[in-house]
């Protein structure tokens, strides 16, 4: 098991746009236990958007409000690059400056255990190549669980909402989405487990290859799945995700109902590496969240036609 101190803790990276209130909840909460090291990434507003004048300056004043006993570090940009790109530009940054980072976007708020989850997990797995991101939200019930009691699992699946990873990592992100363009449905089904997934995320990244979603996301799974890698997820849930009726790509009513925030010590003492996914947590996230199913794919399409209109 590895102590924590603060010498060998992970520099926390805020990534915000126009959301005062909702940075100001995220920046209080962190406030209660304050990294040695805060990075905050602010994109600008968009070309001939007064509005966005308006709340990227209110989001500034936010951060020159918030009592943090941190060491700031800003990345104000003067134009807007869009969600993907100023999430993968501020990532670079401070992967590139410190070598490891937790990523917050700024509609969550954070638990008391999230830094301490997540600084254990960066380090214990630092070694591990296997291991190329830590979520810091779960959404799966404990009866979904296969080992419910234990502090976390593996999966394939990605959170994005808070994060950690290690510049070893990241380096493998391919923002060209080579990997999920041209896997064929075989291999795909060979990971996810089967066709109708294969079939799902063939459509998920076809969306993000045109244009329809400006993700980053899909691309980090993509990346991740390409070289075979783990992901580790908390058996509880370590914040409180904010973005439901205000996020970039919420445009449907979720069918779960988020978990409320872990307030019990997390025992570090057993952090031993499952030798395999937890199936049955990957199940349920497959179905109620990733829509892979017949239905999920029928719905992907037409808002895929949607989006496609759109554009």
């Amino acid at each position: 098991m590895h102590r924590l101190s603060m010498s060998n803790t992970a520099p926390v990276l805020v990534v915000g746009f126009n959301r005062p209130k909702h940075l100001k909840t995220l920046l209080e909460s962190i406030a209660l236990s304050p990294p040695r090291i805060l990075l905050i990434a602010l994109d600008g507003p968009r070309a001939g958007n007064a509005l966005d004048q308006i709340l990227v300056r209110e989001c500034q004043e936010v951060i020159e409000q918030i009592p943090i006993k941190s060491k700031i570090e800003l990345r104000i940009r003067s134009n807007n690059l869009g969600l993907k790109d100023s999430i993968v530009d501020a990532v670079n940054w401070a992967c590139g400056k410190y070598g490891r980072v937790i990523v917050l976007e700024d509609d969550v708020q954070v638990g008391p255990n999230l830094f301490r989850f997540l600084n254990y997990c960066l380090n214990c797995f630092e070694g591990i190549d296997e291991i190329a991101h830590i979520n810091g939200y779960n959404l799966v019930p404990q009866s979904a669980l296969t080992h419910p009691t234990d502090i976390f699992r593996t999966s394939r699946f990605i959170e994005s909402y808070a994060w950690a990873t290690w510049d070893r990592a990241w380096k493998t992100y391919d923002d060209s989405l080579s990997w999920g363009s041209n896997v064929s449905l075989q291999e795909l089904a060979n990971f996810t487990g089967g066709y109708v997934s294969a079939i799902k995320w063939k459509l998920n990244f076809a969306d993000a290859i045109n244009g329809r979603i400006d993700t980053w996301a899909y691309r980090w799974m993509s990346s991740i799945w390409s070289q075979g890698k783990l992901i580790v997820s908390p058996n509880s849930n370590l914040i409180n995700y904010l973005g439901q009726t205000s996020g970039t790509h919420t445009t449907l009513k979720p069918r779960w109902q988020e978990l409320p925030i872990s307030l019990h010590s997390l025992d570090f003492r057993n952090m031993n590496l499952p030798s395999e996914k937890d199936k049955s947590a990957d199940k349920w996230l497959s179905r109620n969240v990733f829509d892979e199913s017949l239905l999920g794919i029928s719905k992907g399409l037409v808002i895929s036609n949607v989006l496609r209109f759109l554009k």
